[in-house]
Order: C-alpha cells, then structure tokens, then sequence
C-alpha cells in the first residue's frame, strides 16, 4: 500500500500559458497552491526539464504577506503584524477593562467574536466611525458596546506598534502592481480583496478547471458513525480494486470527526486503531493524508509537557495528575513508589489536589534510597526558588518553561517515533511564539504565563509530515478546485445542509444580511451551499451523498438540495475484508480456560499478611475479589468528592460518639441531664471531632461546609441518645477499641467501636453504621454477606449476651441486632425466625459463625480465588474490581 510519489488532484491545463509566461496565480488556500506547483513540476519533468523557475502560484493570505514582506524589503516602513494570538489577547485585555462586561462568562469567547466582527467590517469596507454605520450599531445593544471596544482596541494596537493585514492592504497594493492577475477557482471575494485585487492588475482572468458531470447518489446511514464506517469501508474498497483512483471524503466538521474518521479508516484497511496514524506494524502506509490536523496540545508529549508544568499551580485535578503520573513522557524510575502517592491521595476523596499537599504527600513516601520521592524533591524546590515567584516577560518564562520540564524528567527515557519527534519541534518552535505576548502584554506571574503557552498549544495545529495519498479526508474549503475519480460527502442531512445561520453578535443583523456576510442569514447559506455542492459536482465522475437518519436522538432527512440523487442501497456495498481471512475467522476455535486456584499460603505467609474483617468480608462475597485485592494488592481507587466523602462523614461521626460516651459513660448519666445539657455535651463532642479532622486535614473544606456537617452531627446525635434513652440500663466499658483475633491460620486486626455491659453483667458489642446498615439476615448462610459482627461474637465469651447496629443516618437512627434473652428490648432474640428455621438459638448461632468464619479463613489461605460472586447485583455492583476479574 505505498503511495505513489506524485498524484495529482488538479488538471493545470487551463494554467499552462499563464505559468509559462510566469503571471502570478492566486487560490483559495495553501493546498490548491501546492497542488499547482506540484502538477507544474510534474510537466516540467515529463517534458525533460532538469530545472525550472519556481512559478508565482500564492493562496490569498499568502500572497498578502508576500506583497506585505515585499514592501519591507523596498524600504518602506510598515508596522509590525500582529499575531492570531497577540490579537486575542488584546482584545481580551480591552473586554475585561471594560465595565459592563464582568458579567461575560467567556472573556476568551468574547473576544474571539469580537475579532471575527472586526475583520469582516474591514474586509466589507465598512468604517464604523461614520455617523450613519455608527447610529445603527448604536440601536443594538451588543453592536453599541462593541464599538467602544473596537476604539480602544484599536488605540492598543497603535500603541503597540502592531497592526493587521487587511488594514494594510490599500497601501501595499500600490507597491505591488502586475500587468496579468489570475485567480483559480475562486466563487466569492470580500469587497476590499476584490477592490484591492482590482487596483492592484490591469487584467484579471478566473480559471475554473472542473469540468466534469458527476453520477450522483445518496446513502441513508443509521447514526453518524455508522456513515463514517460506511464512507471508509467504500475508500477502501475503491483503493483495493484499482489503487491509482484518487478518493476524497468531504467531512464539515472535519475539526471534530477526525480521530474517529481515521479509527474508521484503520478498521477498514485492517490495520491496529492505536497505533500512529499513517503506520501499521508492517511500516506500511496508510494511503490516506487528512486535511486537518490535531491541535498541539492534545498530542502525547505536548499534553504531558503542559500538565507537567501545571504541578506547579495551586490546584490540581486529581484524575488528571493519576494520568500524567502513568505518562510515559516523564521520569517513570519511581513508578512504584508513585502509585502509594496515587493512592494516598485518592483516599483523601478530594476531587482536587493543592500543590501544597502535592509536595507533602511525596516527602511522604520514601523510595528505594530511603529519601523522598524525587517528583516531590522538584516541586519543593522550585517552590522555594524566590526567582519562580516573580513577575517576569513570557520571553522570559519560555527558558524557564524548559528548564522546569527537564528537571521533571520530559519527554521521558524512551525512544521518540517519528511523529513524537516532530511534536516535540513544534513545541519548540511554540516556546518560541511565546515571546511574541511581550509586545501586547505586562510581564506575568507563573500561572498567567502558563495560561498564554496553553493557549498557543490550544490554537497551533499538527499536521504530521506524511507522503501524499490517494485517499484524501478533507475540510469543506480544503476541496475547493482539487479533482477526484469518487468523492463521497458526509453529514449532507436536512439539519446541517445548508448550514444554519450563525450571524456575528456585534454587527446589526440587518447590515449583516443586507452586505452578504457569511453566516449571516439563511438565504445567504443556502446561496453558498448550492454553489459549493456544484463545485464538488464537477469536480468527479461519481459522487456519493450520505446523512444520519439518527441525529442526536433525533430522526433527519437528507438535505433538499439532494433530491435528484439516486438511492444507493447498502446492500451494494462489496465485503471490505479479503475471502482469505474471513475464511479463517469462520474456523476460529474459541478456547476458555478457567483457573480458580491460586497458590496456597506458608504459615509464615499467613502469619505475615495481616488483615482485618474486610478479608473475611471479600472471601465470603467473591474469592477472587479477596485474593486480588489482599494478594495482588489490586485496591479500586475510592470515589472523589467535591465535600466530605462517605468515609470522613463515618469517621467524624465516630469521633463524636467517642468523645460523647467519654463523658457520659452509662445510662443513668443520659437519663439524668436535662435537654440542655444534653445538647451542650453533643456540641462539645462534635467540636472535638471537628477539631481533630481539621488538624489531620486542615485542607479538607472551608468554614461554612464545616458548620452545615456539624449541624447535621448535633442533629443526628440528639435523634440516637433519644433512642439510647429508652434502653435498659447499661455502661459503656471500651470504645473503638483494637483486638486481635486468631482465626485459623490468620491473625486479624479488629477495632470494636463500642462495648456495653448491661444490667445483668452481660455484654452487648454495638458497631456504628452511619450508611446502609444490611440486615441481621446478611450474618446468616455458609457466606455471611456481613461478617464483621459475627467475627466479633468470635471474641467475646459466654458473657455476650448479642450484637447490635447503630445505626444513624439521616434516614434512620435505631438500634438493630440479635442475641438471647437479656440482650435489651431492641435486640431480635427469635434466632429461628432470623435464620428463616435452620439455626434454633443463640449459642448454636455463634458455634454457626465459628466454623463458617474459620473455613472462610482455611479457602483464603488454601488459595481458593474463584470468581464467584455470592449475589452478583449486590457483590458486583461496588467492587470496582470489574476489569481485572472481567466478570460476565
């Protein structure tokens, strides 16, 4: 599949004399350009030329610097031009000066549009400053506020020695004057091109080359990327039959489909959809060049370069920064070591990450060599570097930018391939352009320097250096005048054929329509989408139109302008794949292997791994999942949130009862303070709890989100000694207290959250459960779904008299659990009824746990890891441990 060294997509014949007797010719964009000079040389070659003048073949914006670059180099003194970027920025600064536009939520939006309003009344010819233009932008709100804008934007440009090109244009014609001018395939000019055009050549001669009539047909397609299947199954098709036809696809929205286009296109000629674009593992071509690029800062090095140098800023997400930790464009020697960071800070459950603590966290774990992490040890002395703190120019920082990622290690140790390399040039050459906001901006602090690299990388687009193709994947303009045996065009659906309208904000709507601006009304796009679909009709022999039926949910039909074409059926669409491997495929035994056992712990092993009662817990709920997860060390990363997560609100919730029964130990305390004090004694508790989490987290949440949780804990603990009231009498003996359990082979680690001793001098072990507290039938069966209680019973002697829940949770507060007689009112003591008949009472329910609990323990150590799961939609669901088990 290699590409041929020369193809050509445009028929010069029409140009032949004019480049022979070297007028200078102009096209609507770079690629028509290239495309002349090429098929130029190729005549040249053809006909025995070994060297040729280099023919004047210009795009319109190119040939406008040309005259302006030209006019330099004659002597005469221009301003500067100002960047794309340099623009914005000006724009942006004058939008956030101004008053009445702190409300906009999109400063950078703004001034995107008001840029855009800008160039169109220059490039229309219309001078806002007359008194008549001005008037009627003065009835519109958004036009009004926009020429105040334009005046002090145009005030900073003066100012900065800059200026833009088409303000240029009537001058630089004068300096450049031709005798023959020709433009090629040109439908429509702005006014001041067309004026400037017209004084600048005594003659001016349009070429159109397609000439072709078009067998035109139309495919409905289910969804959208059902069509971009379709449209790269047919490319491919066409390039296996006779790979010298030249293929376009036409995408409009080209910008946003690409990547799904060329996965489409990958699948179709049967190469892998990850590898880079253009190479298989063959080294073998694609045969397909895309129109559009990528933007830089998507691309792998670039996009760890700038998420690198964002560790320096106050925030982080913490998503982003567990990708850029596995991103091979960095130092990955304390790979290891920084998934116990990733995990540290996940179990935070913060959504965002300070740098602060970034910093803290990694002196926190210590590497191979017993120091800190080195990730940590760059990122606190750059912190302490006095020199990263002050304001400086960009062209200043740019340095400072490389200096920053080489101490982090980018792009990494590997080996770059060809199109990393050429991305980590332009970034290069992007450091470079950072220079050029020293014209228009002050100097910056680290953060809003960083803002301004990220936007260059945001507008700069990546095009990889590929030979030309047969297959050429196109924008709607990138197709103007270019020639192709089959043209297929996507999404010409009755929603986005012709365009909708899109007229500026910052123009008067009915100057826009009255002038034929682009976008400006629906007339308008439907004159511009009959004249391009033209275009493209004559530029192929066969022309295939395809639409969605499905858009967004919602049913389409083809465009109206497309009711001549002739259905197409799918069914007409040949098998892409070859005879050969479909064949093969078809004789494919699947083969399953299922191994569920692991191998078997030493004692020693045992002795050392340690644990608590979630090792039972994930034995009894799913083998595998106890195996991965106290084995394998597989531990799903917790959930994040923006406030407290379910652990801390658990976490604080015990402090309080700590600290609440520290005070009023039994019973006849309770019933004996009034509701005063009662209420005194719950806010000091949660005062202390508070206090505590702020100090191991002072971070964690602001002031106000700290007094709407304790609110809810002083509410939620009133609601539980209510119920605590009509208890029994008792005496609270331990609390969050830590036991070791010998179960079997294993020694386990347990915290009792709470030991009563009752009237009788029994025993009543209550454990706190501020979510979903199950039901005392999950402690029943050979695997109990929730053995943490009936682990406990292993503990204590005949003097346990039950074991209980508390539970406290905004949707219930109660004490709930089993146990004999004497237990206290709110115990369930009907084990028969509980255990639904197949345990009678309590004594034999706990002889019950002792030899489920210790066979649970004896198929842990033994290795029994089967993917198992003992009620699948409740086991399941919160595992987290779907990919690795892949459970079906």
């Amino acid at each position: 599949m290699n590409a041929s060294p020369y193809i050509n997509f445009y028929a010069i014949d029409a140009l032949v004399e004019h480049l022979a007797a070297g007028h200078t010719i102009i096209t609507p964009n770079d690629r028509l350009a290239r495309r002349i000079k090429q098929a130029w040389a190729q005549l040249q070659q053809e006909q025995g030329s070994s060297s040729w003048t280099s023919p004047a073949v210009f795009s319109l914006q190119q040939w406008w610097r040309h005259c302006y670059d030209s006019a330099c180099l004659d002597g005469h003194c221009l301003p500067a031009l100002v960047t794309l970027q340099q623009e914005l920025e000006i724009w942006q600064q004058v939008i956030e000066a101004d008053p009445e536009s702190t409300a906009l939520l999109r400063p950078r939006g703004a001034a995107k549009l008001a840029r855009e309003a800008w160039h169109s009344l220059l490039l229309w010819q219309q001078d806002w400053r007359q008194a008549a233009l001005g008037q009627e932008f003065r009835f519109d709100p958004d036009a009004s506020i926009f020429l105040r804008w334009a005046a002090e934007f145009e005030t900073a440009l003066l100012n900065s020695g800059l200026a833009a090109l088409p303000a240029l244009l009537p001058d630089l014609v004068q300096q450049q004057q031709l005798e023959t001018l020709v433009l090629a395939e040109f439908d429509e000019l702005a006014p001041l091109y067309e004026h400037c055009l017209s004084q600048q050549a005594g003659h001016i001669e349009r070429v159109y080359a397609g000439a072709q009539s078009a067998q035109c047909r139309l495919l409905a397609c289910e969804d959208s990327g059902n069509e971009l299947d379709c449209a790269a199954q047919w490319a491919a098709q066409q390039f296996k039959q006779d790979p010298a036809t030249r293929i376009g696809i036409l995408l409009p929205s080209l910008q946003q489909q690409r990547f799904t286009m060329e996965r489409a296109l990958r699948k179709a000629f049967g190469l892998p959809a990850q590898q880079p674009a253009g190479v298989d593992s063959a080294t073998r071509l694609l045969p397909v060049n895309f129109s559009a690029g990528v933007t830089l800062a998507s691309c792998g090095p670039v996009r760890a370069a700038l998420g690198l140098l964002g560790l320096l800023q106050r925030q982080q997400a913490l998503p982003e920064f567990a990708s850029l930790l596995h991103s091979r464009y960095r130092d990955l020697s304390e790979i290891e070591q920084e998934q116990q960071l990733l995990r540290r800070l996940y179990r935070l459950g913060r959504e965002t990450v300070s740098a602060s603590r970034l910093r803290r966290e990694c002196e926190r774990i210590t590497s191979d060599a017993g120091a800190g992490l080195a990730l940590g040890t760059v990122l606190v002395r750059l912190n302490q570097d006095q020199a990263m703190k002050r304001k400086r120019s960009c062209s200043q920082w740019a340095p400072w930018f490389q200096a920053i990622l080489e101490a982090l290690g980018w792009p990494g140790d590997g080996a770059l391939d060809s199109l990393e390399y050429q991305q980590v040039e332009q970034w290069h050459k992007v450091l470079e352009q950072l220079r050029e906001f020293d014209a228009v901006t002050p100097q910056l602090d680290f953060d809003s320097a960083l803002q301004r690299l990220q936007s260059l990388c945001e507008n700069a687009v990546f095009q990889p250096q590929t030979p030309d193709a047969r297959i050429q994947v196109l924008g709607l303009l990138e197709a103007a005048g270019l020639e192709f045996d089959a043209l297929w065009l996507c999404g010409f659906g009755a929603n986005n054929w012709p365009p909708a309208p899109e007229p500026n904000p910052f123009i008067p709507g009915r100057l826009q329509k009255q002038l034929g601006m682009p976008h400006a009304s629906a007339e308008r796009e439907l004159r511009y989408a009959r004249g391009l679909l033209q275009q493209f009709q004559r530029s192929t022999r066969s022309l295939i139109a395809s639409y969605s039926q499905q858009e967004d949910d919602v049913e389409q039909r083809a465009s109206a302008l497309l009711m001549d074409y002739q259905p197409w059926e799918l069914a007409s669409l040949p098998p892409v794949l070859p005879v050969e491997w479909t064949d093969i495929q078809s004789q494919a035994v699947r083969s399953n292997t299922v191994d569920a056992q692991a191998p078997a712990l030493t004692p020693a092993q045992a002795a050392e791994l340690g644990g608590g009662s979630t090792l039972i817990a994930d034995q009894s709920q799913c083998p595998f999942r106890a195996f991965a997860r106290h084995r394998l060390g597989a531990q799903p990363l917790p959930e994040l949130a923006s406030g407290l997560n379910a652990a801390e609100r658990g976490t604080l919730l015990h402090e309080s009862l700590f600290h609440l029964w520290d005070k009023l130990g039994d019973s006849q305390t309770l019933l004996s303070q009034t509701a005063a004090q009662r209420e005194a004694l719950i806010a000091e508790s949660v005062d202390l709890a508070i206090t505590a989490f702020r100090i191991n987290d002072a971070e964690a949440l602001g002031r106000s989100l700290l007094e709407v949780e304790r609110q809810r804990l002083q509410q939620l603990l009133l609601q539980w000694l209510a119920v605590e009231s009509q208890r029994e009498a008792f005496e609270v003996t331990a609390r969050e207290e830590q036991v070791e359990l010998q179960l079997g082979p294993l020694q386990l680690s347990l915290r009792i959250d709470r030991i009563d001793r009752l009237a009788n001098g029994r025993q009543l072990i209550i454990d706190y459960k501020s979510g979903s507290a199950g039901k005392a039938a999950d402690w029943m069966g050979d695997r109990p779904e929730a053995p943490q209680l009936p682990l406990y019973a292993l503990l204590a002697g005949d003097e346990l008299a039950g074991l209980g829940f508390g539970v406290i949770n905004a949707r219930e507060v109660e004490l709930r659990g089993l146990g004999e007689e004497g237990a206290g009112s709110s115990i369930n003591t009907d084990i028969a009824r509980a255990s639904k008949g197949e345990i009678e009472d309590w004594q034999s329910l706990r002889v019950h746990w002792e030899t489920v609990l210790r066979r649970l323990a004896d198929d842990f150590v033994a290795g029994r890891a089967a993917v198992d799961p003992v009620d699948r939609r409740r086991s399941c669901n919160y595992c987290g441990l779907e990919s690795l088990c892949r459970v079906q």
